[in-house]
């Protein structure tokens, strides 16, 4: 890691630029899968990807979107900056040549990506996963919130700003830490396995080979994570719950039969009591529900995702330097 600023600057500018466009490029196509997959998992009784479909219009699947948009700017580009720095420093740190392939080094520095971008992610999947659930016709969610603002805003009246909202930090690190950790892991070994095979430089992989190597690291990373990412939404929701309870009781109104197998009827204490709770009531079936929505977006998401970043990334860095280099000849 250079001191020289506009050493720095080179190499920031293709990680941003390559963030951007990479984080807002996946959301379009995936964000209804995304939506799907929240509310599938909200929910303690069993309903199928495709009742949720019937139910709504295309509009709703895109609740959300606007502040999923928002946030991935700043979140990716926190997530890929964070982890390029985390890495560069612990190859130098244990002497290792960059060019070498350290799956623990990338395996930790997965991890302090996650846990550096939770400061935006957090916030920002309350607001998402709010809107996406309170779409739903048949659920105990009374508040409806106006926009996103909305929602941090009330969270924050209610319960403040650690209590509210970046409560839910630790369980968002403790799902989406090993999630980013195996899959960044996961991707550079299958893209060094790949490049090896036919002949290809790994730290140059053609967008095909990145986006083979991103889908099929980021659908085993999302399924081995998948029980994690379950109980962090729920917990989420059931603060959603609990905050509109009193809302609920006091309401005259009755629930018609079809509202009742939607309920959030759970209560967990913290992630380990909500596994346990889970495993108790369903067993490994129940621990892994929404596991197949989960990787219907995770798997594509991480192969559009990576490979954009990691392509742009390289065409902009190829390109500044060739622009150093011709700046210095004519010097």
């Amino acid at each position: 890691m250079s001191s020289d600023p506009s050493s720095g600057l080179r190499e920031a500018i293709p990680i941003v630029t390559a963030s951007v466009i990479s984080g807002i490029a996946t959301r379009i196509p995936l964000h209804p899968v995304d939506t799907i997959k929240s509310q599938v998992q909200s929910f303690s009784t069993p309903i199928s990807m495709l009742t949720l479909l019937r139910e709504q219009k295309l509009k709703n699947l895109y609740s959300g979107f606007g502040v999923t948009c928002l946030v991935s700017i700043p979140g990716v580009t926190l997530y890929f900056s964070s982890y390029e720095f985390c890495k560069k420093a612990l190859y130098k740190r244990f002497g290792i040549p960059e060019t070498e392939t350290n799956h623990t080094i990338n395996f930790v520095s997965g991890l302090f990506a996650e846990a550096v971008s939770c400061v935006v992610w957090v916030p920002g999947d309350i607001m998402k996963e709010r809107l996406q659930i309170q779409q739903l016709k048949n659920s105990n969610i009374t508040t409806r919130y106006n926009g996103p603002f909305a929602i941090l805003r009330d969270v924050y009246q209610k319960e403040g700003l650690l209590r509210g909202i970046y409560r839910g930090y630790w369980a968002t690190l403790i799902s989406f830490g090993p999630y980013s950790a195996f899959y960044l892991m996961f991707y550079q070994m299958f893209k060094d396995k790949a490049s090896q095979f036919i002949g290809a430089d790994p730290s140059q992989p053609s967008l095909p080979l990145a986006f083979c190597a991103g889908g099929i690291a980021g659908a085993t990373a999302s399924l081995l994570t998948a029980p994690l990412d379950l109980i962090k939404i729920r917990l989420q929701m059931q603060r959603a719950a609990a905050t509109n309870s009193a809302i609920s009781a006091s309401s005259s109104t009755q629930m018609n039969p079809s509202t009742q197998k939607y309920l959030i009827n759970y209560s967990y204490k913290n992630v380990s009591d909500g596994l346990k709770t889970v495993y108790k009531e369903g067993g490994v079936k129940g621990l892994f529900k929404g596991a197949g929505a989960r990787m219907a977006f995770s798997a594509p998401a991480a192969a559009i995702t990576i490979s954009l970043w990691d392509t742009i990334r390289n065409s902009i860095s190829n390109a500044m330097h060739v622009e150093v280099v011709n700046s210095n000849k004519h010097d």
